[in-house]
């Protein structure tokens, strides 16, 4: 903005949070499939792949609907209206180029390494707690025995709704789109 002489006022204020909260949005999806794939015993760089694999179709679809929305503000006379809206389809597209390429770099490298050993940690510890399934059906905490059996049901029919099949002439149509529960 500065470089671009643009006065900062309370439109472009506005703007930085409400881009900042959909940015958020997207890494936190894209850091908790990466946990859950490092929980399940996967290595850091296959959990990488596995979590950009699942949360990147959603994550450059909801940046391009919302940032190409938001462009469409760009010619309002409304100085104001017209500033928020060139400014958030930047923030946003700038978002998602952080969480397809720098989170994922990031995760790979030594950030995904310190959080690999949290896990592993966890894992040789027997302490599975802090997640969804971290107490038992009458409330008291559960034991490692019984959140391993009430996640593995989640998980599995998780993976049945949205697994990839094996193999299509249509992977790269696939890829593109989202999968939904009625698909095999």
């Amino acid at each position: 903005l500065g470089w671009g002489d643009v006065r900062v006022d309370i439109g472009t204020m506005i703007t930085a949070s409400v881009a900042l909260g959909i940015a958020v949005d997207g890494t936190l999806h894209l850091m908790t499939w990466f946990q859950q794939l490092l929980r399940e015993g996967l290595s850091r760089e296959a959990a990488v792949a596995k979590a950009l694999e699942h949360c990147g179709p959603a994550l450059w679809q909801t940046s391009a609907a919302i940032g190409f929305g938001m462009l469409t503000l760009y010619p309002v006379e409304l100085l104001l209206i017209s500033r928020f809206g060139w400014i958030m389809c930047g923030l946003i597209f700038a978002a998602l180029w952080g969480d397809v390429i720098l989170l994922p770099s990031l995760l790979a490298g030594r950030l995904g390494s310190i959080l690999e050993d949290v896990e592993k940690k966890k894992r040789s510890k027997g302490d599975l707690s802090g997640g969804p399934f971290s107490e038992a059906p009458d409330g008291r905490p559960a034991t490692t025995a019984q959140q391993n059996l009430s996640r593995e049901p989640a998980m599995s029919e998780h993976r049945a709704a949205y697994g990839t099949p094996k193999a299509s002439r249509l992977d790269g149509i696939r890829s593109a789109f989202p999968r939904t529960a009625a698909e095999p």
